[in-house]
């Protein structure tokens, strides 16, 4: 069921909801993907709904891993190099993983403050070494890199990347502001391996268009960082078009904190120069404060928009379970409907609610996910301010900082249900 009619106001424009959508059409429509359609809204009804259950929950991890698969550093934020058919890629007969990552010797709430890009190669998608950083040191815009997504074209061995830059190089002092940015660079000619060589210079591709999207330059008193990020590449199979989903929030919504989105930016053309942004395809106001990692695949006929989010992201009295969230859809424009009626598509077990997160669903319906913090103690949510109190070694100890092993779903339209787990990332 779609919701009733509701109204809120942005500067410059208002955006008017009805039947669960926003619609804020930009004056001067342009070719390619309509420009007509509605955002559609995540309700407070819809929240209110889920219900935990065991065919939505992953198996609980009782210990860490004895090994991490990258010895040395924190690995959280994980996703695979994919083709432009929205595959994993073989490259040289390795899969490839790249993940944000930051030395180990930092508490775990720290490492988003120096997180950059390393990368792991596997020739059966369980056992990975790691290759290092992705870009050489200075090459990256910002201060330090959040999450994004990277494909590679094997008919040109060209390898470009989408990541968030976050800060600004050589700061003072940490900032927040979030822009995202491309590079390419090509496969060196070493067959044995997975090195790539001649980095194009690095661009900003996308900063927030206010009609429709906050500027993201700071955090609240909770320590949500407000967001602009995480920008996921998707080929639309039906049109052949290029998109960025990526991770933002209502420009001057009335609440400034819980006021997320998942918005949306369209290719200008196949070599991907430039990108244009458009106004959201979901959105939560009063509902969620981050809409993380928006991830588009297909299946079946039908569009599939998976998105993580925290049990603190969601406003009070709101609560849902730390976990992937998701809407359907046989048009990439919506209109949108939540898996299971309220969205909740994977959550932790109740004995460890922070136990993983960070999911990307791979076309093969398995999710790929890290551990996060195993058991029941508290967590102090996810930022830095975390780990400015006494708990904060005890709490490190509980910490995974490695990749999960993978669940497997299935999907069948509006519903979804977990049916197994595997060992390995990526299935070869």
């Amino acid at each position: 069921m779609r919701p009733s009619i509701r109204l809120f106001a942005l500067v410059g424009a208002t955006l008017a909801v009805a039947t669960g959508c926003v619609d804020d059409t930009p004056s001067s429509p342009q070719d390619g993907p309509p420009e007509d359609y509605e955002t559609t809204l995540w309700t407070a009804e819809q929240v209110q709904s889920m219900t935990l259950s065991s065919d939505k929950s992953f198996p609980v991890i009782s210990e860490l891993p004895s090994t991490k698969v990258m010895p040395g550093y924190w690995v959280w934020d994980t996703w695979p190099v994919l083709t432009r058919d929205n595959k994993p890629a073989r490259i040289n007969g390795y899969f490839v993983l790249v993940s944000l990552t930051a030395p180990d010797s930092v508490l775990p709430g720290k490492r988003h403050d120096i997180a950059r890009y390393r990368y792991m190669i596997s020739t059966n998608g369980l056992d990975w070494e790691d290759m290092g950083y992705l870009f050489d040191e200075g090459d990256a815009l910002g201060s330090r890199q959040w999450a994004g997504s990277t494909i590679y074209d094997a008919g040109t061995n060209r390898l470009t990347v989408f990541y968030t830059a976050t800060g600004t190089r050589g700061e003072s002092s940490l900032s927040y502001t979030q822009r995202m940015a491309q590079a390419s660079a090509v496969l060196t000619p070493d067959a044995s391996t997975v090195r790539f060589d001649n980095w194009e210079p690095h661009r900003i591709i996308l900063s927030p268009d206010r009609r429709w999207y906050a500027q993201s330059t700071g955090t609240d008193e909770e320590g949500i960082v407000f967001a602009f990020r995480d920008p996921s590449y998707f080929r639309d199979p039906t049109t052949g078009l290029s998109y960025i989903t990526f991770t933002g929030r209502i420009h001057d919504a009335a609440d400034q904190t819980y006021n997320g989105n998942v918005g949306i930016a369209v290719a200008s053309d196949d070599a991907l120069t430039s990108w244009r942004l458009m106004k959201p395809i979901i959105a939560a106001p009063d509902v969620n404060a981050e809409l993380e990692r928006p991830i588009v695949v297909m299946h079946s006929g039908r569009y599939y928009l998976i998105i993580s989010t925290h049990t603190f992201t969601f406003k009070p009295p709101l609560t849902g379970p730390e976990g992937m969230y998701g809407w359907t859809s046989t048009s990439l424009f919506g209109p949108w409907e939540p898996m299971n009626g309220s969205a909740l598509m994977l959550h932790n077990p109740a004995s460890a609610p922070d136990q993983t997160y960070s999911y990307q669903l791979l076309e093969d319906l398995s999710v790929l996910s890290f551990i996060n913090f195993i058991g029941t103690g508290d967590n102090c949510g996810y930022y830095t301010n975390c780990d400015n109190d006494e708990s904060a070694a005890e709490r490190a100890e509980r910490f995974g900082g490695t990749l999960a092993r993978s669940v497997l779903m299935t999907l069948n339209g509006t519903q979804s249900s977990v049916t197994g787990i595997r060992d390995n990332q990526i299935s070869p």
